[in-house]
């Protein structure tokens, strides 16, 4: 996790910090924002859809979970 870090425009948690947060489990529940994104074929049919859920995990970054059929 640490090397990762630098792909990304955020501050950069310390070793201790990074080892403090994967020591709490994840919460079971969480609340986000429902996006459902469709691709159609030319005539209109529908041939996949994506549901994403947005949230905030409270590590300051934003994730997703996304599925697709």
């Amino acid at each position: 996790m640490l090397e990762e870090q630098r792909h990304y425009r955020h501050p950069q948690s310390s070793p201790e910090q990074i080892d403090r947060d994967v020591a709490r489990p994840p919460a079971p529940t969480f609340t986000g924002e429902n996006v459902i994104l469709a691709a159609r074929a030319g005539d209109g049919r529908l041939v996949g859809m994506c549901w994403c859920v947005f949230f905030n995990p409270g590590t300051g970054l934003e994730a997703e979970v996304a599925e697709v059929y």
